[in-house]
């Protein structure tokens, strides 16, 4: 256990996200947000859509690298609420890479509508340097930085 909040299945306060290829072979990865993750009333709260988004997007980043990875900037544009209890899909629309910098775009969904669309920065580093800032190496790194270098499974 990692205890990453995004995809570690052990934390039981996390969002429990699972990662998979959709259909068209894209990155994407889904979670159902409950009662921990409410904002306002039945609502999720919009950090956790973003966390959610970003940890998406940073599995698309690690595909990229052979090491760690750091975000550097996040940008959001939220249209409409998720709701707790109700399942969030995100899916990595685009990803460019410009020397160390890997940049990011995820669509997230709930209820079969898009409720936000995600833009990150992410810097590629080394493992060395990963063991630096975070004190673990690749082999204790959580899936949401490794999960796009590995088999994934399809999903409809």
């Amino acid at each position: 256990m990692n205890g990453c909040f995004g995809c570690d299945h052990a934390n039981p306060a996390g969002l429990g996200m699972k990662f998979f290829r959709d259909a068209e072979g894209r990155l994407a990865a889904s979670c159902v947000p409950t009662d921990l993750h409410r904002g306002l009333g039945r609502i999720v709260n919009g950090g956790l859509v973003t966390t959610f988004g970003e940890e998406l997007a940073a599995a698309a980043a690690g595909a990229r690298g052979d090491g760690g990875l750091v975000v550097s900037r996040v940008e959001v544009r939220y249209e409409r609420p998720a709701y707790v209890g109700t399942e969030m899909r995100g899916v990595v629309t685009t990803t460019t890479q410009d020397k160390k910098a890997v940049d990011v775009t995820v669509d997230v969904s709930s209820g079969g509508q898009r409720i936000a669309v995600l833009n990150a920065t992410f810097v590629l580093m080394s493992e060395e340097r990963l063991r630096e800032l975070a004190g673990i190496g690749l082999e204790a790194a959580p899936a949401c930085l490794v999960a796009a270098r590995t088999p994934l499974p399809v999903e409809g």
